[in-house]
């Protein structure tokens, strides 16, 4: 799933792509900007699913 995080230190605003459950568990992410790291769930909002890509043969 695709998630936007704020860094709660430095302001910093980027989308990563997690798996759901590292998300309820509340895995921690670095920030890329600052590498404050933090836990996503509590700093971040779902904005999507990411779809498997299809296999072109």
């Amino acid at each position: 799933m695709k998630v936007k995080a704020k860094c709660p230190k430095c302001g910093h605003v980027f989308e990563v792509e997690i798996g759901e459950s590292w998300y309820n568990m509340g895995f921690s992410i670095a920030c890329p900007k600052c590498g404050y790291q933090f836990p996503i769930n509590m700093y971040g909002q779902i904005v999507g699913e990411v779809k498997p890509q299809k296999q072109k043969k």
